[in-house]
């Protein structure tokens, strides 16, 4: 499944999507996917007689870390003649009708429609169904499928990394999303123990600081910026009468537009910290390095990718912060 060959979509090498053509799963298939869906068949096909039984299928998902279980689900809806075994045909039309729901699903995500999922869009996408999730949880949903390292996500990608995983809908991506990769860690046998260990075998005891210097480089300037700003917005909004008060609204109002201030002009470096700490071992030299080849891949609009779910996360969180803080500390 390699990312150099065509997909379904007839994507470009950079980025772009053609629509696909109007052919119908039950057409023959073009002589670029079906070479693809031979070499698959040839790797499930085990005994080489031509079929693929549920066995061999389950052999098969498991080699590439899916569950054992989806195999039924796929012979189920794939094995036209219901003799419990796939010829080509049968595996070669539920593939191409497979990617054409896959194809729809992707599209729904690329709000921009630029070829390529970001992390807004996924974080975009899990709270329209009702699932909120951090950037950092968002960055691990979208760093599961990212193979080139961009931290975005393109049509072959996402493809073949659904390629075998029989969802329907987008309701049944964001629910394997949620119990992989925001809530499901524990029910994965992941503990604290086994964690630190894989992140020290990966990279070596500096891996535990991954992307530190970066946070410890952001802070102070967003501290900064946020409470410059919230002393300014305040005596905006109280004017220049001397001793007059604020209320407990009006000191939210302040505290979230001072934390949407602070996050517009500091969110490049946000984006530098989440690439810094999620980077495979040797990915970027430093934090000029990453910025340089972010810059050189996927241009300036990437240093703001994800910021405005991210953005409209830190308005009531800033507010509650300042205003609650001012009301329990008052000044002194």
């Amino acid at each position: 499944m390699g990312e150099d060959k065509e997909g379904f979509s007839g994507q470009t090498r950079h980025g772009g999507n053609k629509e696909p053509g109007e052919t119908g799963a039950g057409e023959p298939l073009d002589p670029g996917r079906e070479g693809r869906y031979a070499e698959l068949f040839s790797q499930l096909d085990l005994n080489k007689d031509g079929r693929v039984d549920i066995s061999e299928l389950k052999t098969g998902l498991a080699a590439r870390g899916l569950q054992r279980g989806e195999a039924e689900e796929i012979v189920l809806e794939s094995d036209i003649n219901h003799d419990g075994l796939l010829d080509f045909h049968e595996f070669s039309q539920y593939l191409w009708a497979h990617e054409r729901r896959l194809w729809l699903l992707f599209n729904s995500l690329d709000r921009n429609k630029d070829g390529r999922i970001d992390v807004g869009e996924i974080q975009h996408s899990l709270h329209r169904l009702g699932v909120e999730v951090s950037m950092e949880q968002a960055s691990r949903i979208l760093q599961s499928m990212d193979r080139d390292g961009t931290m975005t996500i393109n049509w072959n990608e996402w493809r073949d990394h659904f390629l075998f995983n029989p969802f329907h809908n987008m309701e049944e991506i964001v629910h394997y999303w949620k119990h992989s990769h925001v809530h499901g860690s524990t029910s994965r046998g992941f503990n604290l123990w086994s964690g630190l260990r894989g992140m020290v075998r990966e990279g070596g005891v500096s891996s535990l600081w991954r992307g530190n210097g970066i946070n410890v480089l952001k802070i102070a300037p967003e501290s900064a910026i946020k409470f410059m700003a919230y002393e300014q917005i305040k005596w905006m909004i109280r004017g220049r009468k001397e001793g007059g008060g604020l209320r407990v609204h009006e000191r939210f109002i302040a505290g979230s537009l001072a934390g949407a201030t602070a996050q517009t002009i500091i969110y490049p470096l946000e984006v530098l910290k989440t690439r810094l700490t999620l980077r495979k071992t040797g990915q970027y030299s430093g934090m000029a390095d990453c910025a340089r080849q972010i810059l050189k891949r996927e241009g300036v609009r990437a240093f703001y990718r994800g910021y405005l779910p991210n953005t409209l996360g830190i308005i009531p969180y800033a507010g509650i912060d300042l205003a609650v803080y001012e009301v329990c500390v008052p000044a002194v």
